[in-house]
């Protein structure tokens, strides 16, 4: 496996708790012998099951990760993918997960989550393994390992400050699992490291089961957050090096559909990025110069305001409280029906084609940067852009 060394113009993807052969990064399939995936377990009795899945098209390794190498008692649970390092909360024991796929059943936690045997096993961190060369660089991370991710986040704090661009990891906003460190903790670790907070959608958990009648909605426990590398956290005194770290980091920002990051990444990479020759780096110059060649930009607010002051004769108008918003559309209704019939339109037209997209009755509309995403395999990104322009 690579160690140290030259960066190459590849994806090294790593996962961590990757039972059934799960992933977390993007399928880009017009990159798929750029994408290289590293998948572990800690639980030995699902790697077999795993290298399965994935044949050669990537490295499964046995090992349980955490901030050093030591030993930990491992818990498998009932349900295998509930399986930690930390012992379970029996205060969450009566939360529930609401519809599970096996016969739309209730998943109550303090079964589900019921030790079935403990593993006493030696732990590793991802900075040990790299230093030995046991492991490739790691420029994508995501860590899904019920409670133990920053320890694992802290195991590899050199890679995150050296080669790796983004992290997708679940987090806690609860003690789930006893002695689990918590969102706001993690948060401020991977801030200090130079990494945005992309996106955190929480897991809503029923609180006691009553019966389905009479049930409302969850409250968040856990959730999926997505860092991503701030462009100008990128401060490697090779400018090659530099480069090369930007690529990628626009190329994922691009895999996730956040482009004005990537964009930003893409431009503090030029023209260096010129030069590449690799796939990554074509994709993301040809990304470039797209948006580049688009000077097409909405009006700004405060542009608005003076040309509007100025029409007014430079009177200030006084800001007035904003009228409930029921209120607001019986006014928009009266004072301007046309206008009020347009708006209605377009929501309608916004909603339908989203209702039509999901139950596959419409195909997409794709503009010339959503198709330029999606016939290079980033569909998800594609589609993420094209609803978000859709909305808008």
């Amino acid at each position: 496996m690579p160690g140290g060394g030259a960066m190459e113009s590849s994806i090294y993807a790593h996962h961590v708790g990757g039972r059934a052969g799960t992933v977390i990064f993007p399928e880009t399939s017009a990159f798929e012998g750029n994408i290289h995936h590293v998948i572990y377990d800690a639980d030995p009795d699902c790697i077999d099951e795993i290298a399965t899945s994935w044949g050669k098209k990537a490295t499964i390794l046995p090992y349980c990760l955490a901030d050093k190498r030591s030993e930990s008692i491992f818990f498998v649970n009932l349900c295998p993918f509930t399986s930690s390092v930390l012992p379970f909360n029996n205060k969450f024991g009566e939360y529930y997960q609401k519809k599970h796929p096996l016969c739309h059943s209730d998943y109550l936690f303090k079964k589900a989550i019921e030790p079935q045997r403990e593993l006493r096993l030696a732990t590793e961190a991802i900075d040990q393994l790299f230093a030995e060369g046991r492991i490739p660089r790691v420029d994508f991370l995501s860590v899904d390992t019920q409670g133990s991710e920053l320890w694992i986040l802290q195991g590899a704090e050199r890679m995150l400050e050296t080669t790796t661009v983004a992290v997708a990891c679940e987090v806690n906003f609860d003690e789930l699992y006893k002695g689990a460190p918590l969102f706001g903790e993690l948060d401020a670790f991977m801030r200090a490291k130079g990494f945005l907070l992309a996106s955190l959608e929480p897991m809503a958990f029923g609180y006691k089961r009553i019966p389905r009648a009479f049930r409302g909605p969850g409250f968040p426990v856990q959730g999926d957050a997505l860092y991503i590398l701030r462009p100008d956290s990128v401060s490697e005194m090779d400018p090659r090096v530099r480069a090369e770290r930007l690529e990628k980091l626009a190329f994922c920002a691009l895999a996730f559909g956040y482009p004005e990051l990537a964009h930003e990444a893409a431009r503090l990479s030029f023209p260096a990025i010129s030069t590449s020759g690799g796939a990554i780096g074509k994709f993301v110059r040809e990304f470039y110069m797209m948006v580049e060649a688009d000077s097409t930009l909405p009006p700004l607010w405060h542009e608005c305001l003076e040309q509007q002051r100025a029409v007014e004769g430079g009177v200030s108008i006084p800001a007035k409280r904003s009228l409930p918003y029921p209120l607001r559309v019986v006014k928009k209704l009266i004072t301007d029906p046309k206008g009020f019939l347009v708006a209605l339109r377009n929501v309608r037209t916004r909603y339908m084609m989203r209702i039509l997209v999901f139950l596959k009755l419409e195909r997409l509309n794709f503009n010339g940067f959503e198709s330029f995403l999606a016939a290079h395999g980033f569909a998800q990104a594609a589609k993420k852009v094209y609803f978000e322009r859709l909305w808008f």
